[in-house]
C-alpha cells in the first residue's frame, strides 16, 4: 500500500456514527468551492454508493463491490493534484461501514496508515437521542429535512417501545467505537465537534472550525438543513420511565435526565 508521504492537497474523512448531524456539516462542505466532498462511497447499498458518488464524480466511478477499497480511496476520493481552485478532497465515513467485505475493509487500514490524513470527528453526546432517531428515520423512510417547513412534513410517529437490551447493545456498540477511533487515529490530526454543543448551539463557529482545519477559506455558513425532531424522547418512548430506572445505575443515566 503507498500512503503519500506529503499530498499537495489535504485529504481528510468526516467520521462518525448515523445521526449525528454528519448530513448538516455534507451539505456545507459541498457548497465550498475549494472542497472535493464526497458522501458515503462504501454505503452498503451499491445503488447509494453510485448515486453519493455521482454528486462529484463526473464519470461512472462509483466503488463496485469486490474493488480493492484503499486503491479506490487513491485513485477516486483523495487526489493528489484536483482542479483549481479544490485545495482539499475527503469523504463521510461511518463506523459501521466497509466492515464485511474484505476487499472494502482495505479503506480502513489506507486510513489508518495514511498519517496526513486529517479527521473531523461527529460524536453526539446523548445516544438514546441518537437511538431515537435512527429509529424514527427508519420508520418515517425520511432520512433529512432538507427545506423549509411549508415545503416538508414529518411523517409523525406515535409513541414507540425500545428495548432496554436493544438500547445497551447500542450504547455499548457506540462507546466502543469511539474508543476504538481514538485508538486507531490518535496520531492523525484531528478535529473533534459534537452534535449538542458544536452543531445545534454554534453552527456557523463550528463550521469556520472545520475550515481552518482544512486550509481553505472562510465563508459564512447556515444549517442548511431543518432539525427533524418534533418530540422529547420522553413524548417519543412509550416505555421512557422503564428504560429510565433499567440504566439508573449505569453509565448511560445521563441520557434520561
Amino acid at each position: 500500500m503507498n500512503v503519500p508521504l506529503s499530498a499537495p492537497t489535504v485529504h481528510f474523512v468526516l467520521l462518525c456514527h448515523a445521526r449525528t448531524g454528519s448530513n448538516l456539516v455534507l451539505r456545507s462542505l459541498e457548497q465550498h468551492p475549494e472542497i472535493r466532498m464526497l458522501g458515503e462511497v462504501f454505503h452498503p447499498n451499491e445503488a447509494s454508493r453510485r448515486e453519493n458518488a455521482l454528486q462529484v464524480i463526473a464519470k461512472n466511478e462509483y466503488y463496485r463491490t469486490g474493488e480493492d477499497g484503499a486503491a479506490y480511496l487513491e485513485r477516486e476520493v483523495f487526489l493528489t493534484d484536483p482542479p483549481p481552485p479544490v485545495r482539499a478532497c475527503g469523504f463521510k465515513q461511518f463506523f459501521d461501514y466497509a466492515r464485511d467485505d474484505v476487499h472494502m475493509r482495505a479503506s480502513w487500514d489506507y486510513l489508518a496508515a495514511h498519517r496526513e490524513l486529517r479527521i473531523i470527528r461527529l460524536t453526539r453526546r446523548n445516544l438514546l437521542e441518537s437511538l431515537i432517531s435512527l429509529h424514527v428515520a427508519e420508520k418515517t423512510d425520511q432520512w433529512v429535512h432538507p427545506g423549509p417547513l411549508r415545503e416538508w412534513r414529518r411523517k409523525d410517529l406515535d409513541p414507540f417501545v425500545l428495548d432496554s437490551e436493544a438500547c445497551r447493545i447500542h450504547f455499548d456498540y457506540r462507546t466502543r467505537k469511539n474508543a476504538w477511533a481514538d485508538d486507531v487515529f490518535r496520531d492523525h490530526p484531528t478535529l473533534r465537534l459534537e452534535y449538542e454543543s458544536d452543531l445545534e448551539a454554534r453552527f456557523p463557529d463550528a463550521m469556520s472550525r472545520i475550515f481552518e482545519f482544512l486550509d481553505v477559506a472562510h465563508r459564512p455558513a447556515k444549517p442548511r438543513l431543518r432539525k427533524q425532531r418534533t418530540k422529547t424522547p420522553a413524548q417519543q418512548l412509550a416505555n421512557y420511565e422503564e428504560l429510565r430506572r433499567y440504566f439508573r445505575d449505569t453509565p448511560y443515566a445521563a441520557f434520561f435526565e
